[in-house]
């Protein structure tokens, strides 16, 4: 299981410090994500998240459990993920997420994941999918769904 974030140079620059302890607690990896144009093209051009516009790095941490781990020790596996993503969402909290490298327990994930799109995709899968029977998990219109995913 993963959480990764979205991280701007004014961030970088802010919170430098509280970054490296999360990394080197969760040992976790920094990917570049900037490069090109990218930053000047017009965010509402497509229904990314805006700030992916301005992300100069994506940190990412995992975790995971052996085969045959307690109901316990994967708890507290999972209990350390949320510990993560809650520090990680602390330094940046309008930072986004990559949707692909996402928790399934993200703090206000339609923001997180969709940023200021969210309501114009929530209105495009309403119109297209007015039954609501094609969701996922943390995307768009399953707040319509319960945790398991059922109407």
């Amino acid at each position: 299981m993963v959480t990764s974030r979205l991280l701007s140079r004014d961030t970088l620059a802010t919170e430098y410090a509280a970054i490296a302890e999360v990394l080197i607690a969760c040992e976790g990896s920094v990917n570049t994500v900037a490069g090109g144009k990218v930053n000047q093209i017009d965010p509402d051009s497509a229904g990314l998240n805006p700030a992916w516009r301005n992300a100069v790095v994506e940190t990412i941490c995992g975790v995971s459990w052996q085969d045959g781990a307690s109901s316990t020790e994967i708890e507290g596996v999972i209990d350390q993920l949320k510990g993560w993503v809650k520090a990680l969402y602390d330094l940046a909290p309008h930072g986004g997420a990559y949707f692909n490298e996402a928790s399934l327990f993200e703090i206000n994930w339609q923001e997180t994941f969709f940023g200021s799109h969210y309501s114009t995709l929530k209105g495009i899968k309403d119109k297209y999918d007015p039954l609501k029977i094609s969701v996922v998990a943390e995307g768009v219109g399953s707040d319509d769904w319960n945790e398991s995913l059922t109407c």
